[in-house]
């Protein structure tokens, strides 16, 4: 009888107790085996997630990956465990952190189910972003403490008593260090600060965004207010109070719960369409954030088509709601107008000329820019200097970048066709 290693035996009985596990049957057993079944499951995963990394940080320290020529271990392990590189980083880097003398205690308090995994990645990455001029000693407070915090506290919870670690370990230090810290956070949101949004092709529009921590909680906070449901009923009623007093449930259709994600983004849509337009930039006079088009007849049938200026479509039913809202402005086809040709009489475009241009190029005419109109100056073809009218013919829209290379002499232009134009460089 072959005798198999010790290893080979010890993931054997593991792959059999396991297995074991996974069939045994639930309904049989009672409340309180349930719980305990939980419990130690539980703990089992954390002492697995601790064996795991260690045995990744050995195979690290002896470079298996070069037996295929993996540019690191962390690549190496996700191509044989169908893991993204970015997890097989993080649980690598998990692992050296464990079998480092510091975080021994760490390490223990996993294998004996005191702690979860991600308390224990907080508890390290907090103890790792500290000074690095901070004694050992000071060190091993901070980690301390933090295990101690942990028997109460979940990771989310830790992570934020973890900001404020030098404030309970060095007091005299942590004032200057919590004003560096949060300038550097700060310096860095502001530079990342980005939104990004895409329309689907099926009437939504997509979005992501990444703003400081302090627009991101006035943001929060003005669509909490708007999708307060007490703003439908502003009078509670005592015996709704009293429902909620006697049960101690939110039995009231106006508590918390019932602010869902779907309110909140019908608030982010009130938000949008209230926002006042005369807050925002204005071009050739024009403070108005949205132009609807729609053709006359098309306003009076019952389901009809607007467009707006990128193109999108929406209905005619929700173009005559928005007509209603401040910052928009129905622009309607064969209907009566305001006098658009003002000729020689002034040499700006007024608020209704740059309208007009905004329906006619929807956005800058050069070829290939695509910047939306808003964002554009209205520009005439021939100069007012030089004897052009301030009317739609001699005009156009150019954004700011190709609006100065048309009068950069070392560009000229020409038209493209179809109302656009084109930039070459002089040699």
């Amino acid at each position: 009888m072959t005798t198999l290693p010790h290893t080979h035996r010890v993931l054997e009985r593991l792959d059999s107790d396991l297995a074991e596990l996974a069939d045994l049957s639930l309904p049989p057993l009672a409340d309180d085996e349930i719980t305990h079944l939980l419990d130690q499951c539980t703990a089992l995963t954390d002492r697995l997630s601790v064996a795991t990394a260690r045995i990744a940080a050995a195979a690290d320290q002896r470079r298996l990956g070069d037996s295929d020529g993996s540019r690191h271990t962390a690549h190496w392990w996700a191509r044989r465990a169908n893991l993204t590189r970015g997890d097989a980083g993080r649980r690598l880097r998990f692992g050296h952190h464990l079998a480092h003398p510091t975080y021994a205690v760490v390490a223990t308090a996993l294998l004996d189910g005191e702690l979860r995994t991600d308390q224990a990645q907080v508890i390290i990455e907090t103890v790792e972003d500290l000074p690095d001029d901070l004694d050992p000693g000071t060190r091993t407070k901070a980690r301390d403490h933090l295990l101690s915090c942990a028997r109460e506290h979940d990771a989310r919870a830790l992570r934020i008593l973890g900001k404020r670690i030098l404030e309970v370990i060095d007091p005299d230090r942590f004032e200057e260090e919590e004003g560096k810290r949060l300038e550097r956070e700060e310096r860095h949101a502001n530079a990342t600060a980005r939104i990004t949004l895409t329309n689907d092709g099926k009437g939504r529009v997509w979005g992501r965004f990444n703003i400081p921590a302090l627009h991101g909680e006035l943001l929060r906070q003005q669509i909490l207010a708007l999708a307060d449901p007490r703003r439908d009923d502003p009078e509670p009623t005592d015996a709704g109070h009293q429902d909620g007093a006697a049960t101690g449930q939110h039995s009231d259709r106006r508590s918390g719960p019932a602010i869902t994600p779907e309110r909140m983004g019908h608030a982010f849509m009130e938000l949008i369409e209230s926002f006042p337009a005369d807050r925002l930039p204005s071009h050739a006079g024009s403070t108005v954030a949205l132009n609807v088009t729609i053709d006359l007849s098309q306003l009076r049938k019952e389901l009809g088509v607007a467009s707006l200026e990128d193109g999108t479509r929406i209905s005619a039913a929700e173009a005559r709601r928005l007509a209603c809202r401040s910052g928009i402005l129905p622009a309607v086809l064969d209907g009566s107008s305001e006098v658009l040709d003002l000729g020689r009489t002034r040499r700006l475009f007024s608020t209704a000329q740059f309208r007009a241009l905004a329906l006619r190029d929807k956005g800058c005419t050069a070829e290939g820019c695509g910047m939306p109109s808003r964002v554009c100056h209205a520009h005439h073809d021939i100069e007012w200097s030089r004897g052009g009218a301030t009317d739609l013919t001699n005009g156009r829209l150019l954004c700011p970048h190709h609006h100065r290379l048309m009068h950069d002499p070392r560009y000229r232009s020409r038209s493209a066709g179809n109302g656009m134009i084109t930039f070459h460089r002089r040699n």
